[in-house]
């Protein structure tokens, strides 16, 4: 499934974590820029 979600905090963050472990295509998108650098580093 695809699946998009707006805000990369805990609230968006978690469930896109729990979905992508699911095999899931999962888009975040944010307004700061640095969130996304964080995700990708972790």
């Amino acid at each position: 499934m695809n699946i998009i979600i707006a805000g990369d905090g805990k609230a968006g963050f978690t469930p896109a974590e729990n979905l992508s472990q699911e095999k899931n295509d999962v888009t975040i998108t944010d307004t700061d820029p640095i969130l996304g650098i964080t995700v990708l580093v972790k």
